[in-house]
């Protein structure tokens, strides 16, 4: 997650979804005026998508300099699943967001947790890059992908997404048991007692 640290600016709104997306935003280093959110109280997955947008909404109107305001999500593949649709929301009211979505393919955080190889963990597979075109964004809103530490740094150095306005995506495949800190102990754990 340290990668993307030089994308934040000053009076950035980020957000953290609940699971792995929280625990890699606890590394962010943050500019001064910059706010942190993260949806660790209830651990409602799916919650921090519309939350965005509230709190989109709320900066720009509450900013001094309007077009400069914007909210960053990192969300995991998992949760928008549950309320993805606030997307063609962000879309109408013309918002300044950009979505990160680490593709670990299901719900990692769990298999860390408890069910390392359980059919529950796993999602349906969504094409993450046909969203924004779906949910009515024009060609000057984008979606990029990274696979690699290579790509990601192209992205993060594309005007679009550092200088672009409206809803930009980006969905950073990972793997399936990428884990870092204590999930990485509590993955270990389930590894070595099989």
């Amino acid at each position: 997650m340290h990668f993307v640290n030089r994308l934040f600016r000053p009076g950035d709104l980020i957000l953290t979804e609940t699971g792995t997306s929280s625990h890699g935003g606890r590394l962010f280093k943050l500019p001064p005026g910059s706010r942190l959110f993260g949806a660790v109280t209830w651990l409602s997955i799916g919650y921090m998508l519309p939350a965005t947008l509230g709190a989109a909404l709320a900066r720009r109107e509450l900013s001094q300099k309007p077009e400069s305001s914007r909210a960053i999500l990192f969300i995991g593949d998992g949760s928008p699943q549950m309320s993805v649709q606030e997307i063609s929301t962000i879309i109408k009211q013309k918002l300044n967001v950009i979505i990160f979505i680490v593709n670990n393919d299901g719900y990692t955080i769990e298999r860390a947790i408890h069910g390392r190889k359980q059919a529950y963990n796993d999602l349906a597979t969504w094409r993450h890059e046909l969203a924004l075109g779906f949910f009515g964004a024009d060609e000057k809103q984008s979606h990029s992908s990274a696979r690699t530490y290579s790509e990601l740094e192209e992205v993060l150095n594309d005007d679009r997404i550092k200088n672009g306005r409206g809803v930009r995506t980006i969905e950073v495949f990972m793997g399936r048991e990428d884990v870092q800190g204590a999930l990485l102990n509590l993955m270990q754990s389930q590894v070595s007692k099989e």
